[in-house]
């Protein structure tokens, strides 16, 4: 394990449409403190509320923000350019930093903000050859300077202690015609030539894949994912993790990727009135190392559906205020980020177990 994620960090997680991405990052930033950025603000409230019992506000048009905010580009806005200009006006608002109003900024599917850039650029910067052919790489040319000028934008806010993430649609690797070279796939700003240089900001770059070997019972087996961010293996995508918690197949959990690099789990969000989640985290976390070492019936308690319905009774009396529809979410949060921490501990751990775990290779 190298350097300790404590503040700042701009991460990026890329993968095909409908795989997890959102869900990840409304998972680890519930709650007022997040800054949400999205063309479609529904697709982010029907994630928070249906897995998490929360829905974030539409900056605008609601009045209730204890579920954070989403802010939505009007019409006419909505490119690279429009999200810079608001990350710069964020950095000089005086609301953001490690111990402000807020302390997370996501950028939902930036994929969709890169696209409308892009054909403003192609459109703009389109020029005509002496054979009177379309030109279009000074097009291309300002699409990748806006991109770079939206990260260093991003810099700025993590300076302040701001933890600044994006959700992209994969760009998969691609043969180049004339040279026949392979270029790296990866996350799809603007340009999908992009995706190399993009990855090179990023703290962290990852992809969000299928895992259904991921001991999570409490979840449908073909909704099960991993982060996968292997940086021995960059020839086809540009993993990256300069924190050095992710690996190949790592848990689907980022709560439990910043607490591994020394984070205090009190430091992230969590809703009001919901902290007794951690204990039932770290709870869960201690059960699932013990129950591989030692004991594989307490391993087994800890993956099946019987967890939740076991753990509700013990800590139902944390959330009185809320309704048991809701309450099981909490629950079953707090079980899955006790199931991903114990199991990233378990990685760390190099002494025989009595379960097998070679989904963890």
């Amino acid at each position: 394990m190298t350097s300790k994620i404590t503040s700042g960090t701009l991460g990026v997680l890329f993968a095909d449409p409908k795989n997890g991405k959102t869900s990840l990052l409304a998972g680890v930033f519930p709650g007022e403190t997040t800054y949400w950025f999205a063309k479609d603000p529904s697709s982010i409230q029907l994630v928070a509320s249906a897995e998490y019992g929360y829905t974030p506000g539409v900056y605008g048009s609601d009045k209730d923000f204890s579920g954070g905010t989403i802010r939505t580009p009007k019409p006419g806005e909505g490119d690279i350019t429009w999200l810079t200009s608001m990350l710069r006006q964020l950095a000089r608002s005086g609301k953001f930093g490690h111990d402000k109003q807020y302390r997370q900024v996501v950028v939902d599917d930036v994929s969709h903000f890169g696209l409308t850039e892009l054909d403003k650029c192609l459109t703009v910067g389109k020029t005509y050859n002496k054979d009177g052919s379309e030109n279009y790489s000074k097009g291309y040319q300002a699409a990748n300077t806006s991109v770079v000028k939206l990260l260093e934008a991003c810099h700025a806010i993590t300076a302040l202690g701001v933890q600044v993430w994006f959700t992209s649609h994969k760009v998969k690797p691609q043969q180049d015609k004339k040279t026949e070279e392979w270029r790296q796939g990866g996350p799809k700003f603007c340009n999908p030539a992009q995706a190399q240089m993009v990855a090179g900001f990023f703290g962290i770059c990852a992809e969000v894949v299928s895992y259904e070997e991921y001991p999570d019972h409490n979840s449908v087996r073909s909704f099960r994912r991993a982060i996968k961010c292997d940086a021995t293996e960059t020839e086809l995508y540009p993993y990256c993790d300069r924190a050095g918690a992710c690996y190949e197949l790592t848990p689907p959990n980022l709560r439990a990727v910043y607490i591994m690099n020394g984070t205090d789990p009190k430091s992230l969000p969590r809703l009001p009135g919901c902290r007794w989640q951690d204990k039932l985290m770290l709870k869960l976390a201690d059960k699932v190392q013990k129950g591989a070492k030692q004991d594989a019936e307490l391993w087994k308690w800890c993956t099946t559906a019987s967890t939740l319905k076991s753990l509700g009774k013990e800590f139902s009396t944390h959330a009185k205020s809320v309704s048991s529809k809701i309450l099981i979410r909490h629950i079953r949060q707090a079980y899955q980020d006790g199931l991903a921490l114990g199991i990233h501990r378990l990685r760390n751990d190099k002494i025989s177990m009595v379960v097998d775990l070679s989904f963890l290779s």
